[in-house]
């Protein structure tokens, strides 16, 4: 089978048809309703908790309409974590050749992530995971030429619906993932201008959307005719309240037949038959085309049943410029939910019991005879005030009932089963009071014991901070694509962070270098095998804080020649102003730096650093040694004496001197061997014959 026969040229597909995406949006509607759940889910963290048959009841019985939100601080617990032990990507490289490439792309990309606020991006996708168990982040090029070229923006549940079958939680294996946005017809007459009079009879006329039907364009006829055979409704795309049309922005998966080689260095790549490289090494049998079956991503844009535009992708990456954010999801129905869900229950049971308790504390509960007073309205305005004054009826029974009871003891109880639902929000949520900086009676004291349950209280919400990690890395993965395609094969210079002893480094990408007559790109950026990680450790200024203390107090016990070399870098790794011209000086003073010039310590000078500071190190510890050897020797003998004087057995004393004498005699020897080796002399042999002979 020849290549031609597997070609996937754009002309041979027409696109996304009306009849796949009305199937698309059939399905979209079967699927479960959770939207309106995880809406309720963001109310309750805003307040919203009580809605309006319970407002109508509590009224109706005179009850203040009253709301403890306890959901907020807790769930603002979580996301204050999250920005505490926020990290940075970082791009690493499969093969040593590309490190420097790895090292520039990471620079790339941090400043993508500065500039695009992506850190801004996931944090609110996070929230959308905790709150109502689902996020989403966009990773596009930015349409405004006078801002940065990159937007990573977060995107509202709302807007966005998926294939309900794919199982993978980057949605690698969805189908199609369909995106709703409303937008004003004169924008969309801009977006789209070759499509102008179209939407112009969308949109009912941009003039006048109230122009009566006999007075509408032929366009619109054709429009109306069009609409006719299809199930959209109409509702779902055209406002004419707000004048307004819903634009959907539709990317979908087609399988495709064709032909891959497999490169040397291990990747796999889409025979290309306008590519001459492709054709000349197929022709010269230097590579292999294996037919294959594949995915490759398109672009639809829709106004209700009528297709604006279709295309291939504009990005090099085949997936979804949209990253999910998962919170929990069901298990049978994979419906996704956050902390809330389980929260909302113990809320409620917090707000009816506050209202209840403060209705009881105000309330007043009277037992009387019918004949007691002679105004019975008039007693019921009168109990309620703080004041009040209560004339009983000259006409009652002497021997008749009349009692005020206050309700304190009911409120009382009230109140108690209030304080634990309370309680129960919070474990619902696995955070613990200590977590919100509360100490509570009998609880945790100790640093070592609130640290414990703060560690705890991350261990419950792993599996959140997984898939956010998760969905961060893919989001670094979308933004080093963008990267790596607008780089291209053009030389780029990149300035990277300096390391200890060394100036700032740059980096050319893509530099043509001739070898062996033929010239080829030195750090292809488009060819370099890297990948997008996460930093081991938060980049946050307090994490930084606490590790240059850390480093700060290590270095104090280290010998001088290993503290010169580490103060540079300490310097540099703070806060303080000018600190880089600070640590220059440094090195000059130090001889470390060279005539302002950049110096790199070679291996074998390190290790020569390295074993000067160890001796050192060891002689001043054999000083400490030697020290404590006399002093020890001192106390013993001193201990043996005293007990051979108390016991009054001179014979046993002297035995007991002969045996210390013996012992002073073989360090002696040892001492001897030590001397002949090089080794300075044993000071305890000195002192003890000083002593011997006085």
């Amino acid at each position: 089978m020849s290549i031609a026969a597997y070609s996937t040229d754009s002309a041979e597909n027409p696109g996304l048809t009306v009849d796949r995406l009305d199937k698309f949006l059939y399905e979209i509607r079967l699927q479960p309703m959770w939207r309106r759940e995880a809406d309720l889910d963001s109310e309750y963290y805003d307040g919203n908790q009580l809605d309006h048959s319970t407002l109508d009841d509590m009224q109706r019985l005179g009850m203040a309409p009253l709301i403890r939100n306890l959901i907020r601080p807790t769930i603002d617990v979580a996301l204050g974590m999250e920005a505490k032990t926020r990290s940075d990507w970082r791009v690493q490289a499969d093969q040593e050749k590309d490190q420097e490439v790895a090292e520039a792309m990471s620079m790339k990309l941090k400043e993508a992530e500065r500039e695009s606020r992506a850190d801004r991006a996931c944090s609110d996708a996070y929230a959308g995971q905790l709150k109502s168990g689902l996020g989403w982040v966009e990773v596009s090029r930015e349409m405004d030429p006078f801002k940065y070229p990159y937007r990573v923006s977060s995107v509202s549940r709302r807007e966005i619906f998926w294939d309900w079958r794919a199982k993978e939680p980057d949605l690698a294996d969805a189908r199609y993932l369909v995106r709703r946005r409303w937008q004003d017809v004169d924008i969309l007459e801009l977006m789209f201008p070759d499509d102008k009079e179209l939407i112009t009879g969308l949109g009912w006329s941009k003039a006048n959307w109230d122009t009566p039907l006999t007075d509408f364009p032929a366009i619109q006829g054709r429009t109306w005719l069009y609409e006719r055979d299809v199930t959209i409704p109409e509702s779902d795309w055209r406002d004419s309240t707000r004048k307004r049309l819903c634009l959907y922005e539709v990317w979908y998966r087609v399988w495709t037949r064709g032909f891959v080689i497999r490169t040397p260095d291990g990747r796999t790549v889409e025979v290309d038959l306008n590519n001459a490289k492709h054709a000349q090494a197929i022709a010269a049998g230097v590579i292999e085309p294996v037919p294959a079956l594949f995915p490759k991503m398109r672009l639809s844009w829709w106004i209700g049943p009528h297709r604006i535009a279709d295309m291939p992708t504009p990005y090099r990456h085949q997936n979804f410029p949209y990253v999910p954010f998962w919170g929990y999801r069901e298990d049978l129905t994979q419906i996704p939910y956050g902390l809330i869900r389980s929260m909302r229950s113990p809320q409620d049971e917090v707000n009816a019991r506050l209202s209840k308790m403060m209705w009881l504390m105000s309330a007043k509960r009277v037992t009387m005879d019918s004949d007691a007073v002679d105004d019975v309205d008039e007693l019921r305005r009168e109990v309620s005030r703080p004041d009040a004054l209560i004339v009983l009826s000259t006409r009652r029974n002497k021997n008749g009932i009349f009692k005020v009871d206050d309700q304190m003891q009911l409120s009382q109880q009230q109140f108690e089963v209030m304080k634990d639902a309370s309680e129960a929000i919070q474990k619902s949520a696995g955070i613990y009071q200590s977590m919100l900086g509360d100490k509570q009676p009998g609880g945790a004291n100790s640093g070592i014991a609130i640290n414990s349950l703060v560690e705890q209280g991350t261990t419950t919400l792993a599996e959140i901070n997984d898939n956010y990690r998760f969905g961060r890395r893919a989001v670094g993965d979308l933004l080093t694509g963008l990267l790596v395609e607008d780089l291209g094969k053009e030389p780029a210079v990149v300035n990277v962070d300096e390391k200890f002893g060394t100036k700032k480094k740059q980096i050319t990408l893509n530099k043509r270098v001739t070898k062996n007559g033929v010239e080829m790109l030195d750090n292809d950026v488009q060819r370099a095998m890297v990948k997008v990680a996460l930093e081991d450790v938060p980049s946050t200024p307090t994490y930084r804080a606490q590790q240059l203390l850390m480093l700060t107090e290590m270095t104090k016990a280290m010998p001088p020649q290993i503290q010169s070399f580490i103060v540079p870098f300490i310097l540099e790794s703070s806060e303080m102003p000018h600190r880089r011209e600070i640590a220059d000086q440094v090195r000059k003073a130090l001889g470390i730096d060279s005539g302002g010039q950049d110096q790199t310590f070679s291996k074998d000078q390190v290790q020569v650093m390295v074993q000067k500071a160890i001796e050192e190190f060891a002689k001043q510890s054999q000083i400490g040694l030697e020290e404590r050897k006399v002093a020890a020797l001192e106390k013993d003998a001193e201990t043996r004496r005293l007990a051979a004087e108390t016991k009054g057995v001179q014979g046993a004393a002297q035995g007991e001197l002969k045996v210390l004498d013996t012992l002073l005699a073989h360090d002696k020897a040892a001492d001897q061997g030590a001397v002949d080796a090089g080794a300075p002399v044993n000071r305890a042999e000195q002192i003890a014959k000083e002593r011997a002979a006085a």
